[in-house]
């Protein structure tokens, strides 16, 4: 979970205009990525559409419940106006890795008039880009399915193993164990 104790930053490009943000216990390591949005990107669209005003955040809470490789990545003004990376919100997009590649939630606006519809979908880059695409593009059709539901976070004393007790994938944070449950 992004935000909290235990979290790592780097950047992913030259210029150090693209940031992912991970947790310690997450194997991510941002030199293997350093020339990834170098690469040739696949996008792949979910099918799935928001308004402008519709909150589509539950999308990194399913990720995060699903996927151990589930961070955030940040792009400046300035790697969006030059197209080198253009994640659905600049600051704070989900993204997935698997070593040398990597997908982030992207979307792109409809022409289909008034009001405006964007839709949703993602964004590889690298050997395992596009199957990193479909797996959010995935994760975004569910959340489609029932856009309200809420999770259960529960929060584990620090040192909790992962054991069958635990219902989904732990979050090993320095005080605490945490999970999101759909």
């Amino acid at each position: 979970m992004v935000g909290q104790a235990g979290e790592h930053t780097g950047h992913i490009d030259t210029d150090g205009q693209v940031s992912l943000y991970w947790d310690a216990d997450q194997p991510i390591d941002p030199s293997a990525l350093r020339a990834t949005l170098d690469q040739p990107r696949t996008t792949t669209w979910s099918g799935v559409t928001v308004g402008g005003q519709d909150p589509f955040d539950g999308i990194w809470l399913r990720l995060t419940s699903s996927e151990p490789t589930t961070c955030r990545i940040a792009a400046t003004p300035t790697a969006i106006d030059s197209g080198l990376c253009t994640p659905a919100i600049p600051t704070r997009s989900p993204a997935l890795v698997d070593a040398d590649s990597l997908a982030y939630l992207a979307l792109r606006r409809l022409d289909n008039g008034e009001p405006a519809r964007w839709e949703l979908g993602a964004i590889g880059h690298g050997p395992a880009g596009p199957d990193l695409a479909g797996r959010i593009c995935q994760q975004t059709r569910v959340w489609d399915q029932d856009r309200t539901v809420q999770p259960l976070i529960i929060a584990h004393p620090s040192g909790t193993p992962d054991t069958p007790s635990l219902r989904t994938r732990a979050i090993h944070k320095p005080h605490s164990v945490i999970e999101v449950v759909f």
